[in-house]
């Protein structure tokens, strides 16, 4: 065996004797101290700097942007890395269809008004006719008791009823009056019970059916556009001019980068996980070029552990652990690094004396 080895090996015993009389002498002490005292010893050994790697990004994240349509590209109207203000267009579906089918329902809009001006003259229209036939049914009255009346005198001064013709053609003449009469009075009836409001509720609510599915045919035309959720940057395009998209594509049709400063989503092992906190001060190197540095603060640390975010093998860094994500927030600068550049970070755990 080497003298280096004998020694690492000697420097390693004598550490390991030093932390087994520490941990000692710290259940000792915890036993006649305060709970407060008792957390001395483990605050003690937290390092005065926390070394992980991160990934620079913006709060939330780039997001996948894709199409609320199914369709044919006919234009893409941005390019990769261009700056966009929120509702600028992105992409543009074939929207020929969805045209057609505003169009359609823009002229269903119009029919339902119509009906409708139509049913709100009703009414009128229903109380002129209601006086119309009570005038027809009150003639029929009145000519069925003057005819009764007739009768009755001719049958009074007659000596033969049988014989005399003017009793039989007043007889006659109430056998057809009593039917007709009988028939329009069923008819007045029928206009006392038409109510034309029930026509103008009917007609509103066909155009307010109408209305709605205008509404829908214009959505499904305005989702032929892909527009930008907010102020941000093009980082990708991944569809072209013909191609076919849809909503339920695996890929994503443009990947997003919100407007925002530029933070670092850094990884700590579950060993330093303790030793952060809001606020802290943090140095972050660019990973190939350690001479680039920037400074910042950690603004966030989260309440659980979880896998590393980066689903790219580093070769420097372990992929198989569970690890305490911590968001520090990078100080302006001229130059910033370039968002899923990978960072050597440095956090500051104790205030720098």
């Amino acid at each position: 065996m080497s003298k280096t080895r004998i020694a690492v090996v000697g420097i390693a015993l004598g550490l390991s004797a030093a932390a087994v009389a520490a941990v000692a002498s710290g259940v000792t002490n915890r036993e006649a101290e305060p709970a407060s005292a008792a957390l001395r010893p483990f605050e003690a050994l937290l390092p005065d700097d926390v070394l992980c790697f991160g990934i620079v990004d913006v709060d939330p994240g780039t997001r996948p942007l894709q199409p609320e349509a199914s369709g044919r590209v006919f234009e893409v109207s941005v390019k990769e890395n261009d700056f966009v203000h929120k509702g600028e267009a992105l992409i543009r579906l074939d929207d020929e269809d969805a045209r057609l089918r505003v169009a359609e329902a823009e002229a269903g809009v119009a029919a339902a008004r119509t009906r409708i001006d139509q049913a709100r003259n009703l009414p009128e229209q229903h109380d002129a006719r209601r006086s119309a036939q009570q005038a027809i049914i009150d003639g029929l009255k009145s000519r069925i008791d003057q005819a009764e009346s007739d009768l009755k005198l001719q049958k009074s001064a007659a000596d033969s009823v049988s014989r005399n013709p003017a009793i039989r053609a007043l007889e006659d003449q109430l056998r057809l009056i009593r039917p007709t009469f009988e028939a329009e009075t069923a008819r007045g009836r029928e206009l006392d019970a038409d109510d034309p409001q029930l026509s103008i509720r009917l007609a509103e609510s066909e155009l307010a059916a109408a209305e709605a599915r205008l509404a829908i045919a214009r959505s499904a035309l305005e989702h032929t556009v892909l527009r930008a959720p907010e102020d941000g940057r093009v980082m990708r395009i991944l569809a072209g001019i013909g191609e076919v998209i849809s909503p339920a594509s695996p890929q994503a049709v443009v990947l997003f980068c919100r407007a925002g400063p530029r933070v670092v989503r850094a990884e700590v092992d579950q060993e330093f996980a303790q030793a952060l906190r809001e606020g802290q001060s943090a140095t972050v190197r660019d990973e190939a070029h350690p001479s680039r540095e920037w400074a910042g603060t950690v603004t966030r640390v989260a309440e659980w552990y979880a896998p590393r975010r980066s689903v790219v093998v580093q070769p420097n860094q372990y992929a198989d652990v569970r690890t305490l994500q911590c968001l520090i927030e990078l100080d302006v600068a001229e130059s910033l690094p370039r968002i899923g550049q990978t960072m050597e970070v440095r956090i500051r755990t104790h205030p720098a004396p």
